[in-house]
């Protein structure tokens, strides 16, 4: 039963990383800018995942009657780190929709995640990989070289922005992090419900961008959270924001973060289909040619990353 949750759970974290950019695209103004509070739109995903966790909390504890476990506060405060880094990196991922206004290049960007994901499951967790686990990575960075040049040609390649790209590389770094944080964190205690450490994670994160808020202004306060000037696609990357962190969290639980990071080299792929028939955006060769490096990465990798079949209940 859990294998069939999890594969639901790539399947769905795979479609709302796809579709991401384009929501997020949509939601803005038609000169580029967000009408609405994109901090208010991140409060309101913490929010809605928090509810999930906890209404799917009292569910299980109402079949089970089983007594709930507790936490250090050493380990609640460390909770609040992939919180933290959320944070700067929705701040930065709002910023490049901005600046760069290109979603495959974005999408581009933040598949060096897993890289970062890779090194830093090295050092933080002591995972070990073979020349073929690095090999694929190199794979990954030659399709996000691909998808920059592609995106890039009907325009000017040579004028992208150095700014914009080293933000974006620190961003795809900072969520890697993060993942592997959150798995850290998730895996320090196998049998404890994930919704219970989930609650604790996303209230850290809904706490964080309230406090923003909140030293915003109080009247720039009270007009943000009546979610003024919101539309029907800010809605919808809320819902799909929240599905996404929610299917991450399962995987980062019952799989692990490069499983996780696969879904944001493969969404590449449906991403850009998804720009070219709802932007109506021409999508040229060379992105084209950059499909295949996700695709060798998704078929090789996973054949020979043991840990992957590991942590997949039979």
């Amino acid at each position: 039963m859990k294998r069939g949750f999890i594969y639901l759970a790539v399947v769905l974290s795979l479609v709302t990383h796809a579709c991401k950019g384009t929501l997020s695209t949509l939601s803005k103004e038609e000169d580029g800018r967000y009408s609405y509070s994109t901090e208010l739109c991140s409060l309101t995903t913490e929010m809605a995942k928090l509810l999930y966790s906890f209404l799917s909390l009292k569910w299980k504890e109402r079949r089970d009657r089983k007594p709930r476990e507790s936490f250090t506060l050493r380990e609640i405060l460390f909770m609040s780190l992939p919180a933290l880094l959320n944070e700067m990196v929705d701040r930065i991922f709002f910023y490049l929709h901005y600046a760069l206004n290109d979603e495959l290049v974005i999408q581009a960007f933040e598949s060096l995640e897993i890289v970062i994901i890779g090194v830093a499951s090295f050092f933080l967790l002591g995972k070990r990989y073979s020349a073929t686990h690095w090999c694929s990575l190199v794979l990954v960075c030659t399709a996000v070289m691909s998808m920059e040049i592609g995106s890039a040609s009907s325009g000017s390649f040579n004028r992208l922005p150095l700014l914009p790209s080293l933000i974006a590389v620190v961003g795809s770094g900072l969520e890697g992090i993060s993942g592997v944080l959150t798995e850290k964190i998730l895996k320090r205690h196998e049998q404890m419900d994930i919704s219970l450490q989930n609650i604790w994670i996303y209230f850290w994160g809904a706490l964080l961008y309230m406090v923003i808020m909140l030293c915003s202004g109080f009247s720039r306060f009270v007009q943000n959270v009546t979610f003024t000037h919101f539309n029907r696609y800010a809605f919808l990357f809320i819902l799909s924001e929240s599905i996404r962190g929610l299917s991450s969290s399962f995987l980062f639980k019952y799989a692990d973060s490069v499983v996780e990071s696969f879904t944001s080299c493969t969404a590449l792929i449906l991403a850009s289909f998804i720009v070219s028939l709802i932007l109506q955006k021409e999508i040229g060769y060379p992105v084209i040619t950059g499909k295949t490096p996700p695709l060798l990465h998704v078929c090789i990798l996973p054949g020979r990353y043991k840990s992957v079949y590991c942590h997949i209940p039979v």
